[in-house]
């Protein structure tokens, strides 16, 4: 399971030829929630945006993101459609995180996915500096039918109570990713 936080500012290495080719700028989601890929700052005069397709990590590590080759990174051109983490008119880190019954869990502050089967897992959310101090923040489960929306990111959740807050599987660290 990786934070988004954590994979954002890699440095992104071409295996083939032992180059970096940029920096992990975003993580990005289909509508469906389905990990699609990452948005990269390639090293150049002027810099310029590319896309890795999800299919062409080849691994996310705890210092780099390898990919085979640069034939890996593709232009921009076509990923309107998809979510960012913290880029993009529908991203989602900064924003309340709602229940459909009108509910604020917090305020998303990180979200947790995995690669291998490609969804976001949940979120980290805060209730503000002060209670971040004093209880630490809260991980809530991503449910499927949630909605991204411009203020706000919906939990379609009938009650408060049934917000499930999430814990690394046993014996998973954070850290073995």
């Amino acid at each position: 399971m990786y934070k988004a936080s954590e994979v954002i500012g890699l440095p992104v290495l071409d295996l083939q030829a032992g180059h970096e080719r940029g920096v992990v700028r975003d993580v990005l989601f289909d509508e469906d929630w389905t990990f699609q890929g990452l948005l990269v700052e390639i090293k150049a005069m002027f810099r310029r945006g590319r896309f890795i397709p999800s299919d062409s990590i080849q691994a996310i590590g705890d210092d780099y993101v390898t990919i085979a080759d640069e034939g890996a990174m593709g232009p921009l051109e076509g990923i309107d459609h998809l979510v960012g983490v913290k880029s993009g008119s529908f991203h989602m880190l900064g924003k309340p995180l709602i229940t459909t019954n009108g509910h604020r869990l917090g305020q998303i502050e990180d979200v947790y996915f995995r690669t291998e089967f490609g969804s976001i897992v949940g979120y980290e959310v805060s209730d503000g500096l002060l209670a971040d101090l004093m209880e630490g923040r809260k991980a809530v489960k991503h449910l499927e039918r949630a909605t991204i929306g411009e203020d706000a990111v919906i939990l379609p959740l009938a009650s408060f109570s049934e917000s499930e807050s999430f814990t690394l599987a046993e014996g998973e660290d954070e850290d073995e990713k």
